[in-house]
């Protein structure tokens, strides 16, 4: 009986760190770059940075916009997309800074975006609510399309 309950609560244990893991949210914070601007970042779990890049950089391509690799370094690889157009938010041209580093446990990729206007503004919550809503919307959207096309390659 002790066994088995030692079992069930290391099963549990080790479930629950797994589910904590997995890319179910988007968080909007404020990290360093260009202004302390506001970033949202996604947990994308299970693929290695060069599948994930490949795909966010044809994502902003199908969007209209031209991307530039900013820098790397130590695995960080820092992005800049310019002259986007997201449906999300009115198809306005925006720039996207974005960097793509190993999460803290090596078992996928972090995201982080900074959405800049036009007139150099960037979206948070507290100035843009509605589209930041939207923004966190789009990027588990990016997440759960990666999940489907990775489906495809496996079964084809």
């Amino acid at each position: 009986m002790k066994k088995t309950m030692l079992f069930v609560l290391t099963f549990l244990l080790v479930h629950g760190f797994a589910m904590a893991q997995l890319s179910f949210e988007v968080v909007e914070e404020k990290l360093p770059y260009n202004h302390w601007a506001t970033s949202y970042t996604t947990n994308i779990i299970g693929y290695g940075q060069d599948f994930v890049l490949q795909k966010w950089q044809g994502h902003i391509d199908n969007l209209g916009g031209k991307t530039y690799v900013e820098s790397m370094h130590r695995g960080n690889i820092e992005l800049r997309s310019e002259k986007v157009k997201l449906p999300i938010l009115n198809d306005e041209e925006l720039t996207i800074y974005t960097r793509v580093t190993p999460n803290s446990t090596l078992t996928g990729v972090l995201i982080t975006l900074w959405i800049q206007t036009e007139g150099g503004k960037y979206f948070s919550t507290q100035t843009h609510p509605k589209e930041a809503k939207n923004i966190k919307k789009w990027m588990l959207e990016f997440n759960r399309n990666l999940k489907e096309q990775n489906r495809k390659i496996i079964h084809n």
